[in-house]
């Protein structure tokens, strides 16, 4: 009697799948970060003139918004999306990319600030956040939605409203809509 060894098929639950299918959405992520750099960076570069001149305006959101919508779709078509969203959890990107901000602010120029700078900010962000409540009222926004606005628009964009929207559990729609709100009106 022989027997044959085979190698099964692993299953989709099975951890070896999920960090196969991890490893491979983090590899899809790492690819189009450095695609937006290029594009951002490198891409102007071969055109002179004008065009030159207006690919230099575009900043990274446009084109990671684009080549996000496109990964997707393809992912979509090809019925590989729901397998490979185990790295596409932008909360895990948002909170390390909000620590490595946090680590490039250099404490000396928090002291050159001084204590007077420190409190000005405070009274800022806290005037912006409230006067954005107030106005989400007045155009009688959900206090969720008012919630994300006030935050984006008072703190730092994007990340800020992703972190509030944890908080008071926002829906994915409502967060779609305060970022692209954020990266259509803070481009420069």
């Amino acid at each position: 009697m022989s027997t044959q060894l085979r190698a099964e098929p692993v299953a989709s639950g099975h951890p070896a799948a999920r960090g196969l299918e991890f490893v491979i959405s983090l590899l899809i992520v790492v690819a189009l970060s450095v695609a937006v750099w290029w594009l951002t960076k490198q891409f102007p570069l071969l055109f002179t003139g004008n065009l030159n001149r207006i690919l230099k305006t575009i900043d990274f959101p446009v084109y990671a918004i684009i080549l996000g919508f496109v990964a997707r779709s393809l992912l979509s078509l090809l019925g590989l999306q729901d397998r490979l969203s185990g790295a596409f959890r932008t909360e895990f990107f948002l909170k390390t990319g909000v620590i490595l901000l946090g680590a490039s602010i250099n404490l000396v120029n928090l002291v050159k600030i001084g204590v007077g700078g420190i409190i000005q900010s405070i009274i800022l962000i806290i005037t912006v956040f409230f006067t954005a409540w107030f106005l989400g009222r007045l155009f009688r926004l959900d206090n969720v939605l008012r919630a994300l606005i006030a935050s984006a628009i008072s703190i730092c964009g994007v990340s800020a409203s992703i972190a509030a929207g944890a908080v008071v559990q926002a829906k994915r729609e409502q967060l779609a809509y305060v970022g692209g709100l954020v990266v259509i009106f803070a481009i420069p």
